[in-house]
């Protein structure tokens, strides 16, 4: 894969994708998206828009031809509900951490799944569940006011870095 310049569509980093993330090139670090556009030295904040396969197609392209190939014209339908009120159509199929199928547990948030095994859990939670990365990093409550126009206690900060999000207070609290 390629990030490009959008501009001008200019390369800026050459890299090789892995089930871990994005093996660079130059260096031979592994990065995430957003870290393989850091690297590439540009903060636009749309990794998958200027990321690129060698058949000219970006990942946002692959991405939309995944949900249209998997939904079709109705991709916003949800297929059904599993446990609580997570949507099969929105998730993933595959554990996050182990990626294979299986008995999934899927987070209410975002499309990650994952094996209950894979994240040391002894009992199926009941209700809403939020996956790790939908968490606190520092008190691991999944609770988050996305209102962040009053900073309050609870507003939600996101680490572009690592991909984790924070209460404010949280890390207040940590300075």
């Amino acid at each position: 894969v390629y990030y490009c310049r959008k501009r001008d569509l200019q390369p800026m980093a050459e890299g090789r994708i892995t089930h871990e993330g994005i093996k660079c090139v130059c260096c031979r670090q592994l990065f995430t998206l957003s870290g393989f556009e850091a690297h590439a030295g540009s903060y636009c904040g749309r990794p998958t828009a200027n990321i690129f396969l060698e058949d000219g197609r970006s990942l946002v392209e692959c991405q939309m031809e995944v949900i249209h190939q998997k939904f079709g014209s109705h991709s916003h339908k949800p297929l059904g509900k599993t446990k609580g009120h997570r949507r099969q159509s929105w998730n993933d199929n595959v554990c996050s951490v182990c990626r294979y199928g299986g008995e999934l547990i899927l987070c209410d948030q975002c499309p990650s799944s994952f094996h209950a095994s894979c994240l040391n859990l002894q009992n199926i939670p009941e209700g809403d569940w939020f996956c790790p990365s939908c968490c606190c990093g520092i008190c691991g409550e999944s609770q988050f006011d996305v209102d962040t126009r009053n900073f309050m206690d609870r507003s939600v900060l996101y680490c572009h870095q690592c991909e984790r999000q924070y209460h404010a207070c949280c890390v207040r609290e940590r300075e």
